[in-house]
């Protein structure tokens, strides 16, 4: 909806927090995805792992995995935290030298089952891949059981990342290698916005800085 454009919204202060590029003028306050999609690509590579997958999860899907490429050079690729991520996981690829491959990318949703269901979908095409990026550990948690059910050892066979920061990245078994989203100092950045909009005073956008903390989810690819 265009909020900004609602008559009841109009004169309200409004700050968008976890997107970018929702609304022109509006104050956005979000995570670097398209770096944190790059490093943690970056890092599966480095570590051997040259055949990288990725899990797009979406509340509602923009695209299927034919259009994923064509929708992160839209200009509303940033309405979607998993596409930003898309677009650094392309980079990182395309910096190795490494050829896009469609059949390594599941769209998918944010459940315990929608990740079990990724990882069978991407076994049944075989499209092999020893590295993944998944876009929570909930997601991830699914995926390792079925990659265990078909006897495929997390990490030496496939190592993955997930982007949290929340205490269920420390729960799974392996432990989850992650791109850290720092989502409360998204919070404080987006009061902070909104106080200064409150106060009269203009504001741009603030972009959270992102890291990976490394677990036992990755490991270096024997061999390499």
């Amino acid at each position: 909806a265009d909020l900004p454009g609602i008559e009841s919204f109009r004169e309200l202060p409004l700050v968008v927090a976890g997107r970018v590029g929702i609304f022109p003028g509006v104050p956005h306050v979000y995570s670097d995805g398209e770096k944190g999609g790059y490093i943690a690509t970056k890092y599966l590579l480095q570590q051997g792992r040259r055949t990288v997958g990725f899990f797009g999860s979406f509340w509602e899907p923009p695209c299927d995995i034919e259009q994923i490429k064509s929708i992160s050079m839209a200009a509303n690729a940033g309405s979607y935290s998993t596409i930003e991520r898309f677009k650094g996981y392309l980079r990182a690829l395309e910096e190795e030298g490494i050829p896009y491959d469609s059949s390594k990318v599941v769209i998918c949703g944010y459940g315990y089952s929608n990740g079990f269901e990724a990882a069978n979908e991407l076994m049944t095409r075989l499209a092999p891949v020893d590295g993944l990026l998944v876009m929570t550990a909930v997601v991830a948690a699914g995926c390792m059981e079925a990659l265990r059910n078909q006897g495929r050892n997390v990490p030496a066979d496939v190592s993955i990342i997930v982007f949290d920061d929340s205490e269920i990245v420390n729960m799974t078994v392996p432990r989850l290698t992650s791109v850290q989203l720092s989502l409360r100092t998204m919070g404080i950045e987006a009061i902070r916005s909104l106080n200064c909009l409150l106060s009269g005073n203009t504001c741009g956008n603030t972009v959270i800085d992102v890291s990976l903390r490394i677990a036992d989810s990755t490991a270096q690819k024997a061999g390499s």
